[in-house]
């Protein structure tokens, strides 16, 4: 997908569940200068506790932002239609979507990069900080 593809994949999925989730603008411009978004899943305010997604991050990434994208789009679709959620071979139960989007917020940016470096501390060498 390239920028305007993701943009307007992000904006679809605003205009389709506009009470499941909502746009975010980030606060930086990118090397190029461009404005990027967050896609903000959730019921409850962002106050809940969150899970942050992340694509397009590395030239040569793998399925880059789609994975993202598509993952959000099924997770709003399972939620809205009281269904559940099947990838490769681990079930999610319409129960689970529902505990999982009232529950959280899932977001594309990490609300403290101060939270992020705290967290690496606890969960060990491997953990992987986002310096966003």
């Amino acid at each position: 997908m390239n920028v305007v593809e993701v943009e307007s994949s992000l904006d679809g999925l605003v205009a389709a569940y506009p009470s499941l989730c909502e746009l975010i603008e980030l606060p930086h411009l990118t090397y190029e200068g461009r404005t990027s978004h967050a896609l903000r899943i959730g019921t409850e305010p962002s106050t809940n506790p969150g899970v942050l997604f992340i694509g397009g991050v590395h030239a040569r990434e793998w399925g880059s932002c789609e994975i993202s994208i598509y993952f959000a789009a099924d997770l709003l679709e399972a939620y809205q239609k009281g269904t559940g959620l099947v990838y490769g071979g681990k079930s999610f139960s319409a129960t689970q979507i529902k505990t999982i989007t009232e529950s959280f917020t899932s977001q594309g940016r990490s609300p403290s990069k101060l939270s992020a470096h705290l967290r690496s501390r606890t969960v060990g060498q491997l953990y992987r900080q986002c310096h966003c």
